[in-house]
């Protein structure tokens, strides 16, 4: 008996033909495992899409704008925007100053424009169908965008509201961005719409999807 169950420890710690038959299928079931795992990470990784876009131009009332943006696409119904925009002069704002003197008070409005501003996007959003919801910040303040997609014809339609100006009230935006050729892009923004300071961006820009990435890659390495 106690022979035997030398044999049996033996077998279980993988002594033996039969015991390291056992122990090494044992290995290769989490071998198999592991590489399953792996291989769903993998899927999921190489599920991701991305686009990336560069636009720059001018606009009627802030000189020089360029606007870059991320848009990243973890599944085919949700996707995230993170970007950056920068303008000559930002937007104009008011700010209120009251100042007393020998008991004389006088109200000022002062207004201010900031040079060389930068504005920050962090958006989240859905797809459904042809049609995009976000929201977020948008040019670092609040706001919601409608995005319409038609890929047909290399184009989006939006409108945004937001507001990074404390003291004029929300911005309206409308934006037209077209394919021109190949990655070549145009976009038109009318910005304002329901005010009186309404004013509209031209520009020109390269948007790139992972495809397009990858041929760049490959063309300089």
């Amino acid at each position: 008996t106690g022979d035997l169950q030398e044999v049996v420890n033996g077998i279980k710690n993988g002594q033996g033909t039969i015991g390291k038959f056992l122990v090494e299928d044992e290995i290769a079931d989490e071998v198999k495992q592991t590489l399953a795992s792996v291989q769903k990470i993998v899927g999921k990784v190489d599920a991701i899409r991305t686009e990336l876009s560069v636009y720059t131009g001018a606009n009627t009332r802030y000189g020089s704008e360029t606007e870059a943006s991320l848009t990243i696409y973890p599944s085919p119904e949700r996707f995230y925007l993170l970007g950056i925009a920068t303008s000559d002069f930002g937007p104009e704002s008011e700010k209120y100053k009251s100042t007393t003197i020998n008991g004389i008070t006088t109200d000022e409005i002062v207004k201010e424009r900031t040079k060389d501003q930068y504005r920050f996007n962090v958006q989240i959003g859905r797809r459904i169908q042809n049609w995009g919801f976000r929201g977020g910040l948008i040019e670092s303040s609040g706001g919601v965008g409608v995005d319409y997609n038609r890929l047909d014809w290399g184009s989006q339609f939006s409108a945004e509201f937001f507001d990074y100006r404390e003291d004029i009230g929300v911005n309206f935006r409308l934006i037209a961005k077209f394919r021109i050729w190949n990655v070549f892009y145009g976009r038109l923004a009318f910005e304002d719409i329901l005010e009186s300071s309404r004013s509209a961006t031209i520009s020109a820009g390269l948007k790139f999807n992972d495809e397009d990435l990858k041929g760049l890659m490959g063309f300089f390495l």
